[in-house]
């Protein structure tokens, strides 16, 4: 079963690139999580600051995203292990993916905007909370879905589709930056294009393709997602410390060229994720494979067979 399989490899990889984050994880790598501070004084107009909450880590978001990717792969086995019908199956998928990418899609959009620099609290509230409002229009559409399509399915996914782009176009507003004339900003951008694409595809999926190829193609996009974003963004923690400290300045990172090794991993890895998604979409489906079995075709033919009563013929294939 391609669908099991895939979880496999899905769980393997996700596994694979937690254990490596611990490897290229760096502390001084914390940035400041801020809240707003407003300064009221007598015979002064109120002035607003921030004030600092408390540090957190895009690379250990990294790490715990992964985990929780791997974790909820390793559910899936389980559920595809069981004894349900092909209708079940797909109802605990979606239930089981809804959940996962509740937290991690949210959570790999605050390490993207983490990375790049101080955040303040509410943003990332902002970006955590409308990823589960996301995915629970999401799992209402699939639900409603399953009767016949009406006004109210179209309804959720406009609402989806527009805090959808409110994600996208706040994540890459994040990426304005002010920088030395020979730092190389190219991770960033590049960064940006892939994640606009990506996260927009899931949308693109769940309005256009058949429930059940979406069970498949989610965990390829899934993987490709956040493998690729990931692993991005612990590339260009690194890269950015090389580029911006002298060598007796610089933490303990990895100074090896970044940007040749994610962008020709990320290209290669997308491709071979749209090589099986063109696949899976031009499979044919089993049902309607054996419906279309049992229809009769152009060339055979009807005999007329006599029966008992002489004023009625069957027509028999």
């Amino acid at each position: 079963m391609l669908l099991y399989n895939l979880h496999i490899a899905a769980f393997i990889i996700h596994l694979c690139s937690t254990l490596a984050s611990f490897y290229f994880h760096i502390d001084d790598a914390s940035r400041n999580v801020l809240v707003p501070l407003h300064d009221y004084r007598y015979n002064i107009f109120p002035q607003t600051d921030v004030s600092k909450l408390f540090t957190l880590n895009a690379i250990v978001l990294v790490t715990l995203n992964e985990a929780i990717t791997c974790f909820s792969h390793g559910i899936a086995l389980w559920i595809l292990s069981t004894d349900n019908t092909k209708k079940q199956i797909n109802n605990l998928e979606l239930n089981r993916r809804t959940i996962e990418y509740s937290v991690t899609a949210g959570l790999l959009q605050c390490a993207m905007v983490l990375h790049v620099g101080d955040v303040q609290l509410h943003d990332l509230i902002f970006l955590l909370i409308i990823n589960v409002v996301i995915q629970l229009l999401g799992t209402s559409i699939s639900m409603m879905k399953q009767f016949e399509p009406s006004q109210g399915v179209r309804w959720f996914y406009g609402m989806a589709f527009a805090l959808l782009i409110s994600e996208i176009i706040y994540v890459l507003v994040q990426f304005n930056i002010h920088h030395p004339h020979n730092f190389n900003i190219g991770f960033f951008v590049f960064m940006g294009l892939i994640y606009a694409i990506l996260y927009a595809t899931f949308g693109v999926v769940k309005l256009i393709v058949d429930e059940y190829k979406q069970n498949e193609i989610y965990i390829l996009l899934s993987v490709t997602t956040k493998i690729v974003l990931s692993w991005i963004i612990i590339g260009n923690t690194h890269y950015n410390f090389v580029q911006l400290f002298d060598e007796e300045y610089r933490p303990d990172v990895v100074d090896t060229d970044w940007q040749s090794i994610m962008i020709t991993g990320s290209v290669a890895l997308l491709a071979i994720t749209a090589a099986f998604i063109v696949i899976i979409l031009n499979r044919e489906d089993e049902n309607q494979k054996k419906k279309d079995d049992d229809l009769p075709t152009t060339n055979e033919r009807y005999e007329v067979v006599p029966i008992d009563e002489p004023s009625k013929n069957n027509l028999r294939l």
